[in-house]
């Protein structure tokens, strides 16, 4: 076991310091707290050729590392804005069954999790003697292109201690976090919003008065174009 360990570990190395990685990890949240988790790992194709594999052996070692029965698996593949080739796999947690439990109580719905958790494979002793020897920090990582982004999507616009928010989904990069000095590092993701996203009902109440707008408009023209009687 210590040798697979050690043997992922290097992989990840190699994969961060090249700047030929790229993860993205997108979580859902219903109105009833329930979690669903699909996660997206890419690496180049000159990477894999350059560690002389071939596409098939590594993505069958990734999707074994990944197998479970209440995840389904599946290779992908994508070209970067450069042109650069990746391939992959995605994993997407099967009928709500993700390990991140949300808390629903008094019609708000809370998620905490724990950064650690996400960045506990970059905390080991001997990827950070590998990042010295290379005199690499993550912001030099992210400048080589190693993407690691998660996203958040709540049942309305919530409110977070990290990252952007657009409409209901918290964005948040982790290499910008890891970047940020220890004593300025968020220990733990809170994000929380509303069950019930009420916007939706301002935009059918706002439509219904629009409607009925011009409706009166249309009304008031074919009084005006109605011709007169003749006496």
């Amino acid at each position: 076991m210590k040798k697979i360990k050690n043997i992922l570990l290097l992989s990840l190395c190699t994969l961060l310091l090249s700047g030929c990685m790229k993860f993205n990890m997108s979580i859902t949240v219903d109105k009833n707290g329930n979690t669903s988790l699909a996660t997206e790992i890419l690496v180049s194709e000159d990477l894999i050729k350059t560690a002389q594999q071939t596409k098939e052996s590594y993505l069958k070692s990734l999707k074994e590392q990944y197998q479970n029965e209440n995840v389904t698996i599946k290779e992908i593949s994508k070209k970067d804005k450069d042109g650069t080739n990746y391939i992959g796999i995605s994993a997407v947690s099967n009928n709500n069954k993700s390990s991140l439990k949300a808390v629903k109580k008094d019609g708000r719905i809370s998620l905490s999790i724990p950064v650690k958790d996400l960045t506990d494979s970059l905390n080991n002793k001997d990827f950070n003697d590998a990042m010295k020897t290379y005199n690499y920090s993550f912001g030099q990582l992210k400048k080589l292109g190693v993407q690691m982004i998660i996203t958040i999507t709540m049942p309305s616009s919530p409110k977070t201690n990290i990252g952007k928010v657009s409409g209901n989904t918290v964005t948040i990069d982790l290499l910008d976090e890891l970047s940020k000095d220890s004593n300025n590092q968020i220990q733990t993701i809170e994000i929380s919003s509303s069950a019930n996203d009420y916007r939706y009902y301002y935009y059918i109440a706002g439509g219904i008065v629009i409607i009925g707008v011009i409706g009166a408009i249309i009304m008031l023209i074919r009084k005006k174009r109605k011709p007169l009687k003749e006496a």
